[in-house]
């Protein structure tokens, strides 16, 4: 049951799993390498993201009312179901 999670230093994570906690809000700013993440079940109001490389992202079950993903140009897997989202920011590529 985290209620905090700092990754900041583990500058080569590409997987973080951290499904089921208490968690309000993750920065992954530093993480450029992370290429899956799953935090589903927890109780986000936000998510920070830096990561080019990350394919998948898992957030359902949060409390997010916007996800911003315009940096995470390789992201082919996303599943944000049951939040409480009002906006996604994407970059489209064509």
């Amino acid at each position: 049951k985290l209620e905090e999670l700092n990754v900041s230093a583990l500058k080569d994570l590409t997987t973080l799993t951290c499904m089921g906690n208490e968690l309000k809000e993750l920065n992954l700013v530093e993480n450029n390498k992370l290429k899956t993440l799953n935090c589903t079940g927890n109780e986000l109001t936000s998510i920070t993201l830096l990561a080019p490389a990350l394919i998948t992202l898992d957030c359902r079950g949060n409390s997010l009312a916007k996800l911003d993903v315009t940096h995470e140009t390789a992201l082919e897997k996303l599943n944000c179901a049951n939040n409480q989202l009002r906006s996604i920011y994407h970059k489209i590529q064509i």
